[in-house]
Parts: structure tokens; sequence; C-alpha cells
């Protein structure tokens, strides 16, 4: 893989998407704050869209839709997303960053850096 310094943003974003399952649940925990691997990804995909739905999510993260429907349910109880409905199509639910979602992936991010 070729790294792209103009890009560093997009070039750590490819390192996780190419590593997730790789590190263990523990190594995840000592930097995630209060957040377990999964909604940590699920945090960085939504960084990456403003927006997604569940399908999208359980994509990323390789498991079936209730396991994603389960982790964003407990992500809407720590306040860190939320389910709203699409305004071009009534029928779609899409799942949004929060305030405290964006603080907790920034702070996340920030411990990254300090790694």
């Amino acid at each position: 893989m070729n790294i792209n310094f103009d890009n560093l943003e997009d070039t750590l974003f490819e390192i996780l998407d190419q590593v997730k399952v790789l590190i263990s649940q523990e190594t995840w925990e000592n930097i995630l704050l209060n957040c377990t691997k999964n909604e940590m990804l699920v945090l960085m995909l939504m960084y990456r869209s403003s927006d997604v739905n569940m399908s999208q999510i359980a994509e990323y993260l390789n498991v079936p839709l209730n396991t994603a429907t389960g982790i964003v349910t407990r992500m809407e109880k720590k306040d860190m997303v939320a389910r709203v409905r699409s305004a071009e199509d009534k029928r779609v639910v899409l799942i949004v960053l929060t305030e405290a979602g964006q603080v907790q992936i920034n702070t996340m991010m920030q411990a990254g850096i300090t790694y």
C-alpha cells in the first residue's frame, strides 16, 4: 500500500480498514475510552460518511444485520448516534452521529495521536 502523506487521515482509515479484524478486543479497550471495538469502527465509518444505514454498518463490520442493530442500539443509549428518517424517503432510517459521538471520535483520534 502506498502512503499518501498529503492526506494522512484517509491513509489512517485505509490502514484501520485492513487490520480491524487482526487487533484483539483487549488492545482496542486500552485506547477506546468507554467504547467497544465495533462501536469505534461504526464511529469511524460515520466520521467518513455523514449518515449511514444499518445495512452499510453490518456490511462494514462483516456482521449480521441483527448484530449491527444491537451495536447501534447500545450506541444510542450512550448518546453517540441517533436514528433519523431520510428526508428523501421516510421509509429509510439513517444513523447519524450526535454531538456526543463527534466528541467521542475526536477524543479517540487525539488519544491515538499521543500513543
